[in-house]
């Protein structure tokens, strides 16, 4: 496997802890309060592009987005409140640790 490849699984990986907690409960916050909603996508199923998110709900999607990631929560494995941003890269050296046998294995978080 090539190493963008590798580091690409990596990342999605990573990412997966803190999907329930970011992304999840950003959108369907956004939905359910209305500020997105389907007016806001376009789909196009003859061309092969899918489905788009017009100018606006992009813009509305990433300041949530943005907040989201500045949101303090306590952070097990640090013993402390960090942003999940910071969380974040709390977790990606705690996998490089890994990686580079500084530590023996990964361990998940199990965020309530």
């Amino acid at each position: 496997m090539a190493t963008a490849a590798v580091a690409a699984a990596l990342a999605l990986g990573l990412v997966e802890e803190f999907r329930p907690l970011i992304v999840d409960h950003l959108v369907i916050g956004l939905c359910t309060s209305g500020k997105i909603g389907p007016a806001g996508f376009t789909t196009d199923e003859t061309g092969g592009k899918g489905c788009r998110m017009d100018r606006d709900t992009l813009r509305t999607f990433l300041a949530a987005y943005e907040r989201r990631m500045l949101t303090a929560a306590h952070h097990p494995s640090a013993g402390r409140c960090v942003s999940y941003r910071k969380a974040l890269t709390v977790r990606a050296r705690h996998l490089a640790d890994v990686i580079t046998d500084r530590t023996p294995a990964y361990t998940p978080i199990g965020w309530r």
